[in-house]
């Protein structure tokens, strides 16, 4: 997909050399303690906070997210899953998972899209690590604008709104929220804000590309 060459046997959407060359898949160092994403989910219940890749405009991350969110090309979804479930199978941090959830869309972006990217993200990571995939727990209720290119005072505006199906089901147990790209990391806070009275829940965090790492 990146430099149009041939695939060799194993390979999938994007050649290893392309991987490899443009430190793709590197920045799960955002791991490390005090790491930005972890920084700006202070104050939730989110223990742990990592990204896959650097998003960049006009980079190679870019063109994943995007083929993968905007032009139907869902087996980039295969790849950045398998890829973020050999770097969760090598995490103490991400260690003894009960659930992946992905962050939900509104039903009507979900039907005009035809998928939500994260919750394909979120499948291949459960395929891969044989942990449970929940996908009818939590659901968005507010139908927002994009925020793509809002500031970040518009976004905290657009106040994003979800919902638990059941909170005693989600009761002591380690789940792993699944986003494709965090920026502000507005809809991931107002989306643990639906776990707020859950006993005992433990929440980690895994996005495919996140800005905060440049």
């Amino acid at each position: 997909m990146l430099c149009n060459a041939p695939l060799e046997i194993g390979e999938h959407v994007v050649c290893n050399k392309c991987i490899k060359d443009n430190h793709l898949f590197d920045a799960f160092q955002l791991q490390v303690t005090n790491n930005p994403l972890e920084r700006r989910m202070l104050g939730s219940c989110i223990t742990a906070a990592s990204a896959l890749m650097i998003y960049q405009q006009d980079e190679p991350s870019q063109k994943l997210i995007h083929g993968l969110k905007y032009y139907g090309k869902k087996s980039i979804a295969e790849l950045l899953g398998k890829a973020m479930a050999e770097k969760i199978a090598l995490s103490p941090k991400y260690a003894n998972i009960d659930y992946i959830v992905p962050i939900p869309i509104h039903k009507n972006k979900q039907r005009k899209r035809g998928y939500n990217q994260s919750e394909l993200i979120a499948a291949e990571i459960a395929k891969e690590l044989n942990i449970p995939l929940v996908i009818d727990m939590l659901w968005r209720v507010s139908d927002n604008k994009a925020q793509a290119n809002m500031s970040l005072e518009d976004r905290q505006k657009n106040k994003i709104v979800f919902q638990l199906k059941d909170e005693k089901f989600f009761e002591n147990k380690r789940i792993l929220l699944i986003d494709d790209v965090f920026t502000t990391g507005t809809t991931v806070l107002c989306c643990v804000e639906a776990f707020s009275n859950v006993k005992g829940i433990n929440i980690l965090l895994y996005t495919a590309a996140s800005p905060l790492g440049k």
